[in-house]
Parts: C-alpha cells; sequence; structure tokens
C-alpha cells in the first residue's frame, strides 16, 4: 500500500511539474509575442523612421537623372536688323537664326554618376535600416526594464509585507517585555525605505511605459502588458557565425561597404574629369529672298589646368576612398570585439542565474524561515532577522535583474548581427 501511495504521489508530481513547464512555456510565446506586436507596431508607426524612409524614397528618384544628358539649348536670334527702317529685306545680311545645342559627356560619365547615385540611394536604405534595427532594440530594451521594474515592484510589496509581519511580531513581544524598542524601530526604518523605493520604481515604471508608447506613436498612459517571467533561452550560435551573420546582415556594415563602392567610382569618375567634354551645336539661319544657311559645329573642353584641378581631385577621391575603407575595418573591428563582449556576458549572467536559482534563493528563504523561528523563541536578535529578510529581497531582485538584462544582451546580440535569428538547439554535454 505504502509503495502504491509512492508510485501515485510520485507521479502526480510529475504531472505538476510538466503542467508547470507547459505553463511557463506559454507565457514565454505569449510574452514573445506581445513584444513582437510592439515592435511590428514601433516600426510601422515611429514618425522619425517614417521621416527617414521618405528620405530614402527621394534619394531613390535622384539615380536616373544623374545618368540623362544635360538638357539642350535652343534659342533664336535675329543679326544685321536695320534700325532706320525695321525692313527685313532691306540689307541682304539681315537674318533671323534658330539654333539647337547638345552637351555630351566624355562617355562613362554619365553611367559612373548614374551608379554612383545608385549606390547612394542604396545607402539611404541602409540608414533606414540602421533605425529599424536601433528602434526594434531600443524598444525591448525598454520593454525588459518594464519587466525588471514591475517585477521588482511585486518583489518590494511582498516584502513590505513581510515585514510589516516581523513589525508585528516585534510589537508583541515588545509588549510583553520580550523584545527591546529598538526591534520596533528597526522595523518601522526597514519599512520606511521599502515605501521610499516603491515611489522611485513607480517613478520608473511610469517613464519606461511612456518611453514604450513614444516609439510607437501612443498616448504616453496607453497600458504596456508585462510578462510574469521572463525566458531565458541560449541563442546557440558561435562567435564565428554570429560575425558571417553580421557581415550579411548588419546594416551598419553593408551602408559602410557601400561607401567604400561609392569611394571607388568617384575615383573612376574623378579619373575621368581628365578627357574632354564636348557639344554639338547647329544654326539655321533664315534671310528674305535669298538662300537659308545651315551652320553646324564640335566644341570640345580643354582640361587645360589639369594640375590644379582634375589631379587635385583625383588625389582627394583616393585620399577618401582610403579614409571609407579604414571606417569599415574599424567597424568590423568592433562588430568582432562587440559579438564576444556580448556572449561573454550572456554567459555570466547564465551562470549567475542558476546560482541564483539552484542555491542562493532557496538557502536564503530557508534562513529567513529559521530567522523567524528562531526569533520567536528568543534565540536570534532582531536585527539578524530582519537582515535575512533583506537579504532574500536583494537576491530576488538581483534575480529578475539578470534576467532582464539577459534579454536585453540578446536584443543586444540581435541588433549586431542585423537579423531576429531562430535559437539553435543548444547541447549540455
Amino acid at each position: 500500500m505504502r509503495q502504491y501511495m509512492r508510485r501515485t504521489f510520485s507521479v502526480m508530481l510529475c504531472l505538476f511539474a510538466l503542467v508547470n513547464a507547459l505553463r511557463g512555456q506559454a507565457a514565454g510565446a505569449d510574452s514573445d509575442a506581445y513584444l513582437d506586436a510592439l515592435v511590428a507596431e514601433a516600426l510601422e508607426r515611429n514618425p522619425a523612421l517614417i521621416e527617414a524612409r521618405e528620405r530614402s524614397s527621394a534619394s531613390g528618384h535622384l539615380v536616373l537623372p544623374a545618368g540623362s544628358l544635360p538638357d539642350p539649348q535652343v534659342g533664336f536670334s535675329f543679326s544685321n536688323f536695320p534700325t532706320d527702317t525695321f525692313d527685313f529685306d532691306q540689307e541682304p545680311m539681315t537674318s533671323f537664326d534658330l539654333f539647337f545645342t547638345q552637351k555630351f559627356p566624355f562617355p562613362g560619365k554619365l553611367s559612373l554618376k548614374e551608379e554612383i547615385a545608385d549606390i547612394r540611394a542604396k545607402q539611404a536604405g541602409r540608414s533606414v535600416s540602421e533605425f529599424e534595427n536601433m528602434l526594434v532594440y531600443r524598444t525591448k530594451r525598454a520593454y525588459f526594464r518594464l519587466y525588471e521594474v514591475a517585477r521588482s515592484i511585486e518583489i518590494t510589496k511582498k516584502t513590505q509585507t513581510v515585514l510589516k509581519e516581523f513589525l508585528g511580531v516585534a510589537q508583541q513581544r515588545y509588549a510583553v517585555g520580550k523584545a527591546l524598542q529598538q526591534d520596533v524601530l528597526r522595523a518601522q526604518t526597514a519599512l520606511s525605505n521599502i515605501e521610499r523605493r516603491l515611489f522611485d520604481l513607480d517613478k520608473m515604471r511610469i517613464e519606461m511605459i511612456a518611453l514604450i508608447n513614444t516609439f510607437r506613436a501612443r498616448d504616453v498612459n496607453t497600458p504596456v502588458e508585462v510578462p510574469q517571467e521572463l525566458p531565458v533561452d541560449e541563442t546557440g550560435y558561435s562567435e564565428e557565425e554570429l560575425l558571417e551573420m553580421a557581415k550579411e546582415f548588419n546594416p551598419t556594415l553593408s551602408r559602410l561597404a557601400l561607401k567604400v563602392d561609392e569611394g571607388e567610382k568617384s575615383v573612376s569618375l574623378a579619373e575621368r574629369e581628365l578627357y574632354p567634354d564636348f557639344a554639338l551645336s547647329t544654326r539655321y539661319r533664315v534671310r528674305e529672298d535669298r538662300p537659308d544657311f545651315l551652320t553646324g559645329a564640335v566644341t570640345l573642353t580643354v582640361p587645360l589646368y589639369a594640375a590644379r584641378k582634375q589631379r587635385e581631385l583625383i588625389s582627394s577621391r583616393r585620399f577618401e576612398l582610403n579614409s571609407r575603407a579604414n571606417a569599415y575595418e574599424s567597424y568590423m573591428d568592433q562588430v568582432i570585439f562587440h559579438i564576444r563582449d556580448i556572449k561573454s556576458d550572456l554567459f555570466s549572467l547564465q551562470n549567475r542565474l542558476s546560482l541564483l536559482i539552484s542555491a542562493v534563493l532557496p538557502e536564503a528563504r530557508n534562513t529567513v524561515q529559521s530567522a523567524l523561528s528562531s526569533y520567536r523563541v528568543g534565540e536570534l536578535e532582531f536585527n539578524s532577522l530582519v537582515s535575512a529578510e533583506l537579504d532574500l529581497f536583494r537576491y530576488e531582485l538581483e534575480l529578475e535583474n539578470h534576467r532582464g538584462r539577459y534579454n536585453e544582451k540578446v536584443a543586444e546580440l540581435w541588433m549586431v548581427a542585423g537579423k531576429n535569428f531562430i535559437p539553435k538547439e543548444v547541447s549540455h554535454e
């Protein structure tokens, strides 16, 4: 019979653990879905992002004009018109002229200008992606900090309730002469500090809600839901894999690479400025009762001052290209360091969370219960009891702080990698 009861009890425990795990997964999925909805709304409604998209669209409409020929010139003139009679057929040399002129840059210049304009339009698009990337990160960071503040408020209120119970116990013992007045004062001081902390936390909660609503262009007082618990999922990607992602998806790296391409095209265009542009013009002369004349001409620009103009422009463009290449390499080094630093922080936070959950918090809770029992029978000082409860309070706050910071770091890693990666399966061997 005892064996049967033991098996039944074990099965019930397993089922209870399974239900709790499923509830936790569902809560995590719900919080992820809600956060995704917040991010999507920010990406859709944020006015600064909309303005950046409009600028990018404007840049796209400058590509075709950059590769087009200059507008031709047409005109009308008259010559040798007698001012005494204003008679058109009085003088043989009197005529009316119609002329047309079209300028042609040296072959290759227009195509290079169009390519440069296209690269600049793409850079504007990458700037929009940078803005989106940063907006996603800042929205998630504010959401995780709101979670931390909300959970801190809950923990603080719970501690406030416990301290009130301690105060009641101290007052009862003081009334019968088994405790000192300083025990009562110690509890009241701790409660005052808790109340002051609650004021600060509520202020932070209001600020975080206002910040999230500002990102998504909502009224600052619009409610924002907060999950009961944040997941702590490993990304599962190595530093090398994350770096490859960043090379492909990080919009800042992509924009800097485009600036290098633009610099190369600008050098080529500057070198072509050493070659002359030319223009074709024609003139049709109308004369009264006399044969009309047709005149044509070709003109060339002569780079006579190339040493002072074109050569200096080429040198300037080459220095600018080198500067852009170095900027790309410098940012690449920052990305490598950033990925490594975040991975290190995530590893440290995981270890701290594991230690808090598995060892520190259970021990702290047991310490509070043991201290309360000892105090009731006069075997422990009240200060030790309050200190034990405040230690537990600090550890619970630390747990939620680490959960929030862990998710912030994952969001930061998302920003550096440039994409919302799906966590890989992690082996714990």
